[in-house]
């Protein structure tokens, strides 16, 4: 008899079909469509870094390895410091974590620098978060058939697919945080042990490539302590200590080497750079609970699927896909044989952990860090989806909801290959590039942002400085003004204006 803890009913297992003597699942069919849906992914992730207007983070991000390579020392030299929190930051990067700052210089070490080959690690991180998805879902759910469904989700989800092609740490991230929750879901009948051990080295990676890796560090352990309290020792609590105190002990070395300026630039983040131009910080969901949790709805979530004014009428359709996502947590809690499954209650309360966590413990609402809870709720839709197909409901025949996923996967694919159509890298970002380099040389100051050093080199050439030298002193040979330069500007008005002041004097009376 298959384990009680299996999906029952609702859901079938091919462990479960094959007893029950219906026609077990087809490997060949499941491992083709496994493979279809990783070539899926990389194709609409290539599509997207190619074609994806280069953002001032990505420039920001890999500037310190490039510095690593070429001068043995992890600066960002492309950032101006002076009159702010970033001091120091020339000679040593603290106000993020590390371990993403070594994985792109070993990086590009082997393949080389460049903005494609920037966004090409990301995608090689996305195909360990699809991999380790798969493990997920075939452990909580003992169906290949569902882990399959998810991966096909979750490869054509087009949040998932643009973090992807970011240059930032944050697929990272969450790649080496899933695959936390997945090595110890695979190991944990075999080896607990080996399981905790796996599960919390993958975590502390996650925890040092960025803040966002407390997600997977409290989801691993409320899966360790729901699946496994009857059978954890004491013992494994200095197992899982282990890889965070190497960890600390790694990162602190090289805090101590100037621990002042540690502190001012990690503590300078809490707001960060958004924090100047915004009313909030990452820490304001603490103190306001309530709005919060009506921003990580309303903003985080809504609004980056299409639920505001000034957006197109296109983009509504994007609604879509939160709400396949309620229809599918109502399913999977009504139906009492899903709700009874541990399996599937794990992913419940799995999911809710990752949202509340980041609702409140992330006050900036940035969309960039969509990518830790969407792969989990998109799990649920598999889960949901494939219990309404197996056993339908009488108002929801399966031919529906065969033509709801097929809908689904469509409005992503459909959402990523605009993306690539608009093509704002030659369209926008490349002309004013070229522009440049038909008028600068080697002792040319550009001020802008740090994207445009992709193209003019990472050499001092380009200085990313929103105070257009207000502290400086500098005066650069030409300005570049766009993206959240903007933003900044127009909150300096009231925040700064004797800053503001200068900038519009600047560029209207000497540029």
């Amino acid at each position: 008899m298959c384990s009680q803890e299996r999906i029952t009913r609702a859901v079938i297992p091919d462990e479960c079909a094959r007893e029950s003597g219906q026609k077990p699942n087809r490997t060949v069919l499941g491992t083709a469509t496994a493979g279809a849906a990783f070539l899926a992914y990389f194709v609409l992730a290539t599509s997207v870094a190619l074609t994806k207007r280069p953002i001032s983070n990505e420039a920001w991000f890999a500037n310190p390895a490039l510095t690593l390579i070429q001068a043995h020392y992890m600066g960002t030299p492309i950032l101006e410091t002076s009159g702010t929190w970033l001091r120091g930051l020339d000679r040593y990067t603290y106000w993020i974590m590390p371990l993403h700052i070594l994985a792109e210089a070993a990086w590009f070490k082997v393949v080389g620098f460049g903005l494609f080959r920037l966004r090409l690690l990301s995608i090689c991180w996305g195909f360990v978060a699809l991999a380790a998805w798969w493990v997920i879902l075939r452990t909580l759910t003992q169906s290949s058939r569902i882990a399959v469904l998810g991966l096909v989700l979750i490869s054509t989800d087009f949040i998932f697919v643009t973090s992807a092609a970011t240059g930032r740490m944050d697929m990272m991230c969450a790649a080496l945080g899933f695959a936390g929750l997945a090595a110890y879901l695979g190991w944990r009948e075999r080896n607990l042990a080996l399981a905790v051990l796996a599960g919390n080295v993958l975590v502390a990676a996650s925890g040092l490539t960025h803040p966002c890796g407390i997600l997977p560090f409290a989801g691993l352990w409320f899966l360790i302590l729901y699946l496994d309290h009857a059978r954890f020792q004491r013992r494994f609590l200095g197992i899982a200590a282990a890889p965070y105190l190497v960890g600390a002990a790694a990162w602190g070395a090289y805090i101590l080497r100037n621990p002042s300026l540690f502190w001012a630039q990690f503590a300078g983040n809490i707001s960060g750079f958004a924090g100047e131009y915004s009313n909030t910080s990452r820490t304001s969901g603490l103190c306001s609970p309530w709005v919060a949790l009506k921003n990580e709805i309303v903003v985080r979530y809504l609004k980056n699927f299409g639920a505001e004014p000034t957006a197109k009428i296109s983009s509504h359709f994007l609604l879509f896909i939160p709400l396949a996502v309620v229809a599918a947590l109502v399913v999977l809690t009504a139906r009492p044989e899903l709700r009874r499954q541990k399996g599937c209650k794990a992913l419940l309360l799995l999911a809710a952990v990752f949202f509340l966590m980041l609702a409140f413990l992330e006050g900036m609402k940035f969309d960039s860090y969509l990518v830790q809870t969407i792969p989990i709720f998109t799990a649920i839709l598999a889960v949901a989806i494939y219990s309404a197909a197996a056993h339908p409901l009488p108002f929801l025949p399966r031919g529906l909801v065969l033509a709801a996923v097929a809908a689904l996967v469509g409005l992503q694919v459909a959402v990523v290959v605009g993306c690539g159509l608009q093509d704002r890298y030659r369209r926008e970002y490349l002309p004013t590039t070229e522009f440049l380099k038909n008028r600068v040389s080697c002792r040319t100051l550009v001020m802008g942002p740090g994207e445009l050093a992709f193209e003019l080199g990472f050499n001092g050439r380009v200085i990313d400085d929103v105070r257009l030298g207000y502290c400086s002193g500098k005066s650069p040979d030409f300005i570049v003004i766009g993206g959240w330069n903007r933003q900044w500007l127009q909150a300096a008005a009231v925040k700064s204006p004797e800053i503001y002041r200068f900038v519009e004097r600047r560029l209207s009376q000497q540029y």
